[in-house]
């Protein structure tokens, strides 16, 4: 196939954001990121081009007074008191009931906006130690998918695919050689899979993580802040009682007058905390929604993949969706497939057949497969010999345990007659 339209291809797919995640990881790394850095965005607006902070100040200061009284106020951090409290409490008292948080919002927003965005970045940089291409594969499948191209030119890219899954599995055997429980005598293939789902338990911690930032900075006592916040206002418990975000506060204001020091105690409003209690209740809900979400398709890949019974479903799904378009038999012998699953596909290749029907559906990964399988069928002896360079190049650099030989020398990659 033309390389330049491949390119072309890969830049259109690359400008998508497709890459090989599923709707979970999606949801926390994109659109929870997204919307973070949204929610931060406006609230330093509101912030630092309106008036986030209002004062009630002694009727005879001027209005150049009681700006000062509030930037003042704004920079040097409020105090809460109980609600009509009669009297002051003491300097200690005062510092102890403080509250400093609320100016930093939209940083603190921003930085939670990265934090949750650093497992996707992990999963690219462990699926790219791999040496295979998952994310290019899903990518093109995506495009491929999505445009109506001739036919001729669709078998063409399928080919091209089918071709860049082959090579994808005969690297990744090269990464960890046999220190994996699921690597066999071609080679271990389950590192993108055993990475994958590796991953997802980083992204639960992260929203643990995420949950315990919140708590620590905001001055809550636990981590289901958020269950409590709804519960209190269910109950009419509001910030009178809780002191979470309250919205009237109190300032003490220096001032120099002849010679001396006198301090003014003025009480303000903050109308910021009441948008700030609703964002952090609904992030709470948020990310525990998403590790949830996270928890339910761990199971879903594990349940699906890890069974080899399961695979073998699949794929047989996937031969009699394709065998019209193929030229394949409609039914396909169970040992023959377990042989060509067990020896050339393996694990990795049907993770990714598996993600590319995810994103594509499952004539996307059809697509795909029958190209490898008529391979296979008709006794294709493997890659090429520029493939297989490419390989042991890669295999060199990485300084790994090399990939089997044959007797004739040749790579065994498994696409060979039986």
């Amino acid at each position: 196939m033309n390389e330049n339209a491949i390119n072309q291809l890969s830049l259109i797919a690359d400008s998508h954001g497709v890459y090989a995640e599923d709707f979970a990881d999606q949801l926390m790394s994109k659109y929870t990121s997204l919307g973070l850095m949204l929610t931060a965005t406006v609230l330093a607006m509101r912030q630092y081009i309106f008036k986030p902070i209002q004062c009630w100040v002694p009727a005879e200061w001027p209005r150049p007074w009681e700006e000062y009284a509030e930037n003042y106020c704004w920079i040097q951090n409020t105090y809460n008191l109980a609600f009509r409290e009669p009297g002051f409490p003491g300097l200690q008292a005062r510092e102890e009931a403080e509250i400093s948080y609320f100016q930093w919002v939209p940083f603190l927003l921003s930085i939670q906006a990265l934090l949750v965005f650093l497992p996707h970045l992990l999963w690219r940089v462990t699926s790219a130690r791999s040496g295979g291409e998952p994310h290019r594969i899903v990518k093109l499948a995506s495009e491929l998918a999505s445009t109506g191209k001739p036919k001729r030119k669709r078998r063409k890219m399928a080919e091209y695919l089918a071709k860049q899954l082959r090579k994808s599995i005969a690297i990744a055997g090269t990464v960890t050689g046999s220190r994996l429980p699921c690597c066999g005598s071609n080679g271990c293939a389950c590192w993108l899979f055993v990475s994958y789902i590796v991953n997802k338990f980083v992204y639960v911690l992260n929203g643990l993580g995420q949950l315990y930032l919140m708590k620590t900075y905001l001055g809550y006592q636990d981590l289901h802040f958020g269950w409590s916040s709804v519960s209190h206002l269910l109950n009419e418990r509001y910030w009178q009682q809780t002191g979470i975000f309250p919205r009237v506060t109190f300032c003490d204001i220096p001032i120099k007058q002849v010679g001396q020091w006198n301090t003014r105690s003025v009480q303000c409003v903050l109308p910021m905390n009441m948008l700030n209690e609703k964002i952090y209740i609904f992030l709470w809900f948020w990310i525990v929604l998403c590790m949830a979400l996270q928890v339910v398709y761990c199971v879903f890949w594990i349940a699906s993949i890890a069974p080899p019974a399961r695979r073998l479903k699949f794929m047989r799904s996937l031969v009699r969706l394709e065998s019209p378009h193929s030229g394949l038999g409609p039914a396909v012998d169970t040992s023959g497939m377990r042989a060509f699953m067990r020896d050339h596909l393996r694990l990795d290749g049907v993770f990714i057949l598996q993600m590319v029907a995810e994103k594509c559906g499952n004539l996307g990964a059809a697509r795909i497969l029958g190209p490898m399988m008529r391979h296979y069928e008709e006794g294709d002896r493997g890659l090429s010999e520029c493939d297989i360079t490419e390989i042991t190049d890669y295999r060199d650099r990485s300084s790994r345990s090399t990939l089997p030989v044959r007797e004739n020398g040749r790579v065994d990659n498994g696409f060979h007659h039986q």
